[in-house]
C-alpha cells in the first residue's frame, strides 16, 4: 500500500502507474502494489499506527553502536513485546499470527546488487561514497563487485580478492568535525552542528579496511 509520493507513482498519471524501477521492486517481491487515492490520509491507518506503536514502544531511550546492533535489540523487543501482544482487530496474539501467514509468504529473492567498477591507482573501489580496499596489484583494474546490507565482496574474474564487512557510513560523515564548544559559544544562532549528538557510529565499529 502506497501513496501518490511522486518518487514511486509516476506524477499526474491515470490510472496510477508506479516508475519502472519500483515496479521491477516489487515484481522480485512478488507483491501487488495498492495506490491510495489522492487525499485519502487516512487509507493508510494501519501502515502510521504499526510506526507509531514502532516510534513509542521500541525507539524511546535506547542507544546503539551500528545496524546490527539496533537489529539485534529489535528482534529481541519483538520476540518479547511486540509480538506477545494480543491484537484487536486480529483477534489472536502477533506471534500466531505471523506463524500462521509465514505458510503464505514466499522466500526473499536474492537482492544483492551486483556492479562494476575502477580500482583507483592506490588500490581501493568505492561503493556507495565508501572506499573499500583491495589487493595493490589490482591498481587501474576493473573488478565485480556483489553488495549486500551486510557485506561487500570483490571478485576479479570469477576468483574472489576481497571481502569486507559493509559499511553505511560514507566518506563525507567520517571525515566530519565536531565544532569545538568555544565555536560554538561565539555564534549567536548555534547551528544544528552545535547540538549534542544522542546516536553516534564510534570509530571502533567501524570496518577497519575501509576509509
Amino acid at each position: 500500500m502506497v501513496d501518490r509520493d511522486t518518487s514511486i507513482v509516476v506524477s499526474k498519471s491515470r490510472p496510477a502507474r508506479v516508475h519502472d524501477p519500483v515496479a521491477a521492486l516489487f515484481g522480485a517481491l512478488r507483491i501487488r502494489p495498492i495506490v491510495l487515492l489522492p487525499r485519502r490520509p487516512d487509507s493508510e491507518g494501519q501502515v502510521e499506527r504499526t510506526i507509531g506503536y514502532l516510534e513509542g514502544s521500541f525507539l524511546p531511550l535506547r542507544s546503539f553502536e551500528a545496524i546490527a546492533d539496533v537489529q539485534a535489540q529489535h528482534d529481541r523487543w519483538s520476540r518479547e513485546v511486540a509480538f506477545e501482544r494480543h491484537h484487536r482487530r486480529v483477534g489472536a496474539k502477533v506471534a500466531s499470527a505471523w506463524a500462521a501467514e509465514q505458510n503464505h509468504l514466499y522466500p526473499l529473492p536474492d537482492t544483492d546488487r551486483r556492479v562494476e567498477v575502477r580500482v583507483s591507482r592506490d588500490g581501493f573501489c568505492r561503493i556507495g561514497d565508501v572506499d573499500y580496499s583491495t589487493p595493490p596489484e589490482l591498481a587501474g583494474r576493473r573488478v565485480s563487485v556483489r553488495v549486500s546490507h551486510r557485506q561487500v565482496v570483490i571478485h576479479v574474474a570469477g576468483r574472489r580478492v576481497a571481502h569486507h564487512r559493509r559499511s553505511h557510513i560514507s566518506l563525507l560523515m567520517s571525515s566530519w568535525t565536531p565544532p569545538t564548544p568555544k565555536r560554538c559559544a561565539s555564534l549567536a544562532e548555534p547551528g544544528p552542528d552545535c547540538r549534542p549528538l544522542t546516536r553516534t557510529f564510534p570509530k571502533s565499529t567501524w570496518p577497519a579496511t575501509t576509509r
